[in-house]
């Protein structure tokens, strides 16, 4: 299946690495890697701050699992022959930029009294040996370029994961965030059941 990661930022969706010099972000070219990161993390910023929160949460805790930067750079990029270290770490900043932008929208949103973030090498196994002691965990998956995105997993059936893509129909921006995480809250109303431990849930 493929899933994109990169929900807002289709320019590092769509950069081939040629070890070409300029750095690409959206429709800006930079001639250095940091003002281009500088140029997303402003975008994200806005974005963030456009959300609306909900007036109180409505669940108590989830654990949200993302890869660490070696993990990004062997699964979740393309590189090409001609891909430069720079280009590489340009890219790999960008998509730990967009990861860490997806968990602060979850707190931002209200959704959980609480979150705990891991960065680990292997986000799957380590959100199924989560699941026995965390009722919500929310987790990125990589497995190629092509095949990767966010998951949920609840601890009553840790066995099967729930898909979390994005939709790429909605302009991007804060109405296909504020759409996602709506639908993550209609995900949990729903699938989310608490067995004896009244504290999960409020």
């Amino acid at each position: 299946m493929k899933t994109r990661r990169l929900f807002i930022i289709a320019a590092l969706v769509t950069l081939f690495l040629t070890g070409c010099a300029t750095f690409r972000y959206g429709d800006r070219s930079f001639s250095n890697a940091d003002n281009a990161l500088k140029a997303q993390q402003e975008r994200l910023t806005t974005i963030l701050n456009k959300i609306t929160p909900l007036e109180k949460p409505p669940y108590k805790k989830a654990l949200i699992i993302i890869p660490d930067y070696a993990a990004i750079v062997d699964k979740s990029i393309k590189k090409s022959r001609l891909s430069t270290p720079e280009v590489v770490d340009y890219v790999t900043k960008g998509t730990i930029n967009d990861l860490i932008f997806t968990i602060n929208t979850i707190k931002k949103y209200n959704l959980f009294e609480k979150v705990k973030t891991i960065e680990t090498g292997f986000p799957k196994i380590t959100a199924k040996k989560n699941a026995a002691t965390n009722r919500i965990v929310i987790y990125f998956y990589a497995n190629n370029f092509n095949d990767q995105g966010w998951e949920l997993l609840l601890s009553e059936n840790k066995n099967k994961s729930i898909k979390l893509p994005f939709d790429t129909k909605v302009p991007a921006g804060i109405q296909r965030v504020e759409k996602w995480l709506k639908k993550l809250k209609t995900i949990l109303d729903k699938n989310y059941k608490v067995k004896g431990d009244k504290n999960e849930k409020i």
